[in-house]
């Protein structure tokens, strides 16, 4: 069964879930945290691998937040660079960090608003678990690829490690490999690559499922910030990088293989 987000939660924590904390807090230390930096890496390979013209493909990411991932790509050489963010937080603080690069206050539904161009990559990354009708999503992310173009994704990963932090950060569903290559291939993809990523983290997970269950619906506008604030803070210095160094070695021997279970997905799909 698929897991959804809880409509009986308090909107507060949904909005917290979406407030500029998050947005200040992430840019400090996306390019030293484990998490953030593996999964950057991941999807620039995978970008290279997809064209192998790729510095000269344009790129646009949809709910680029404070360009966590876009300024990533645009550092190591994409500068054909878009951003689609409707959160007004995450738009100030990415002109902050990249006045380079175009942030168009808007979304999916606004985009066509906002430019009439076409793209050869898409990304969306940790966003469509936010989005309730996934499958419309896509179909509208299709209208805006160039012919052969490619959407690239990453996703949290199996039902059973749901946790009320899914809850708090506003998630409809997590995903399995077949759910995603499902729902892809429904919204008109093809030759969808779908591949678990972060298993060693599953240890983690569970324990956070477990730390976080008892976790109260009621939470007041600043217990439910505290919470998901400490939630993006840099573990500390060792552990971080034994985690990262870890997720590097899953990366190079796997590669586009996986062991059948992961903390994350990520997936690129043709049109």
């Amino acid at each position: 069964m698929t897991q959804v987000l809880d409509k009986s939660a308090p909107p507060i924590e949904h909005a917290i879930a979406q407030g500029h904390f998050a947005y200040d807090a992430v840019s400090k230390i996306d390019r030293l945290h484990f998490w953030y930096v593996a999964r950057n890496e991941r999807i620039f390979r995978l970008f290279k691998e997809s064209f192998p013209d790729w510095q000269n493909k344009s790129f646009l990411e949809i709910g680029s937040g404070a360009c966590n991932v876009l300024g990533y790509l645009y550092e190591h050489g994409v500068k054909d660079a878009t951003g689609c963010e409707q959160n007004k937080y995450g738009i100030k603080k990415s002109k902050e960090r990249y006045p380079q690069i175009p942030v168009y206050p808007c979304d999916l539904l606004s985009l066509k608003d906002k430019t009439n161009k076409r793209f050869d990559a898409i990304g969306l990354f940790d966003c469509v678990e936010h989005i309730d009708d996934d499958k419309e999503a896509l179909m509208q992310v299709r209208e805006y690829l160039n012919p052969g173009g490619k959407i690239f994704l990453t996703v949290p990963a199996h039902n059973w490690l749901w946790s009320r932090m899914d809850e708090m950060y506003g998630h409809y569903r997590r995903y399995t490999r077949e759910s995603l290559t499902d729902v892809l291939v429904a919204a008109g993809f093809k030759n969808p690559q779908v591949t678990y990523f972060f298993a060693p983290l599953l240890p983690l997970l569970l324990l956070r499922m477990l730390m976080t269950a008892g976790i109260p619906q009621n939470l007041t506008a600043t217990e439910a910030a505290q919470i998901l604030s400490d939630e993006v803070k840099l573990p500390p210095m060792l552990l971080n990088q034994i985690l990262l160094v870890t997720a590097r070695l899953e990366h190079s021997i796997l590669k586009d293989h996986d062991l059948n279970f992961g903390g994350s997905i990520v997936a690129v799909a043709s049109i």
